[in-house]
């Protein structure tokens, strides 16, 4: 379930923009492979999208 704060809209457009501009963060060699980056990525995009039970901290509302 997405947060009902949140715009529907608005988090399409970053969540595209952050996956369509993560090829520059790649480079061969670096800390993190591919498969990695993509990992990280995705996690953050749902996890930071996804209704909590409780508030992430007390001061979080």
């Amino acid at each position: 379930m997405i947060r009902t704060d949140l715009d529907v809209h608005l988090v399409t457009l970053a969540i595209d923009g952050i996956t369509g501009w993560s090829y520059p963060w790649y480079r061969e060699g670096g800390g993190l492979a591919p498969e990695e980056i993509g990992e990280s990525v995705s996690r953050a995009c749902v996890t930071g999208a996804i209704a909590r039970q409780r508030p992430i901290c007390s001061w979080w509302r």
